[in-house]
């Protein structure tokens, strides 16, 4: 499990922020797509099936739009 599953997982969303924020400073789109929004844990969830599983609408819709 990835630190941004893990804060997914706990619905905390200043720890999903600032791993984000970090993120956002790697070198491209592409790192932070396979890093974070489709890194896989061992059982080959996303973040986002963390995110529905701690049923924070907020956390999805950020998620979300960070995906797009």
């Amino acid at each position: 499990m990835t630190a941004f599953h893990w804060a997914a997982w706990t619905g905390n969303l200043d720890i999903l922020l600032k791993l984000w924020d970090w993120a956002e400073r790697s070198p491209t789109t592409e790192d932070i797509q396979n890093n974070l929004l489709l890194a896989t844990d061992d059982d080959v969830r996303t973040v986002f099936h963390m995110v529905v599983k701690c049923r924070v609408l907020e956390l999805l819709q950020d998620v979300w739009e960070w995906a797009n």
